[in-house]
């Protein structure tokens, strides 16, 4: 199924990643989701099971690519995303 949905443009969750996540690698969109819900880095890792370290790495890529300042705005990125699908 999820190498269904990263050919079909979706992320984890089977929910059209957008146009403005399409720099992201598949991991990088599931940490995206997973700050949407609004877990915390620990969170984050628990759900996704990789290191604290690794959710800040991935953050700092997901800012970087997406040209964002902080994590509060890659959850509106990505709510904003889901509206306009």
């Amino acid at each position: 199924m999820l190498s269904r949905n990263a050919a079909m443009g979706l992320g984890w969750s089977g929910a059209p990643r957008g146009v403005v996540f399409a720099p992201l690698t598949e991991r990088e969109y599931e940490v995206v989701e997973a700050v949407a819900e609004g877990l915390d880095n620990a969170g984050v890792a628990r759900r996704l099971f990789m290191s604290e370290g690794t959710v800040r790495n991935h953050i700092s890529s997901i800012l970087a690519k997406l040209g964002l300042r902080n994590r509060t705005q890659v959850a509106v990125a990505y709510y904003r995303s889901a509206r306009a699908g």
